[in-house]
């Protein structure tokens, strides 16, 4: 029973932390950045990619996102890609 218990536990402390926007740099080089998210999380990947553009004086602008793939726990994930781009160059 307390098995169960545990694994009910970790799995919702996983669920929260997706929830809340867990991502993950896959790759950065240069102006681009691949960040996997959960699959209803593209706020959270735009989010980081923002933060990495910025360190760069630009903004983040979304090139694509990859198909829906299952993960851990059943959960859903995507990869974005996002290109580093002068804050003119977004506008357009």
């Amino acid at each position: 029973m307390r098995t169960v218990a545990t694994a009910t536990a970790t799995a919702t402390a996983f669920a929260i932390a997706v929830s809340v926007g867990a991502c993950a740099t896959v790759e950065a080089t240069g102006d681009e950045i691949v960040i996997e998210h959960a699959a209803n999380q593209f706020l959270a990947a735009k989010l980081k990619a923002e933060e990495y553009c910025s360190e760069q004086g630009r903004v983040a602008q979304h090139v694509m996102t990859g198909p829906r793939k299952s993960s851990f726990l059943a959960l859903q994930a995507s990869e974005s890609v996002f290109r580093c781009v002068p804050e003119k160059a977004a506008a357009k």
